[in-house]
């Protein structure tokens, strides 16, 4: 899998805008390893990619709530508890229905994991994401700079 596809899924894996503002988990910006293992329906072992990139997770997490936005989706409202968040989705698009559960587990502001259980013609499909901070991106050597902060328009 190319790596700007891993990227993408793992802000998909989080999924759409609910959490407010202040609500939504900050994490540091810099350089980020992210692992996904998939458990597809007849699958005999997980698929497990990886990437690392300069990133601001919250801020991408934020850009892909806003893209998903548009969709036919529907959400429950996150259940939060401590540092777990939970929700749960319903997506209908042409025949096919969606189902999906999502649990965020947040270690620290450079550490989480996304754990979610989707469904869609009774195939049950098993994604973890484990997403870590390694350190400051490298301002030369092929790197991007570290992605900053922003302020959304909208708040």
């Amino acid at each position: 899998m190319r790596p700007g596809l891993i990227a993408a899924l793992a802000a998909a894996v989080v999924g759409p805008p609910l959490f407010a503002a202040d609500e939504l988990p900050a994490f540091q910006p810099g350089l980020w390893s992210f692992t996904l293992t998939v458990h597809a329906p007849g699958a005999v072992r997980p698929v497990v990619q990886g990437i690392r990139r300069c990133a601001n997770p919250s801020d991408d997490i934020r850009r892909k709530w806003r893209a998903l936005a548009d969709q036919t989706c529907k959400f429950t409202p996150v259940k939060r508890d401590g540092n777990h968040y939970a929700y749960s989705s319903q997506c209908q698009k042409e025949s096919v229905r969606l189902s999906m559960k999502a649990l965020i587990v947040v270690t620290s502001d450079q550490e989480y994991r996304v754990e979610t259980e989707s469904q869609t013609n009774n195939q049950v499909r098993k994604e973890s994401l484990v997403a870590k901070r390694e350190g400051d991106c490298a301002k030369s050597g092929g790197h991007l700079p570290v992605p900053q902060p922003r302020k959304d328009p909208g708040t």
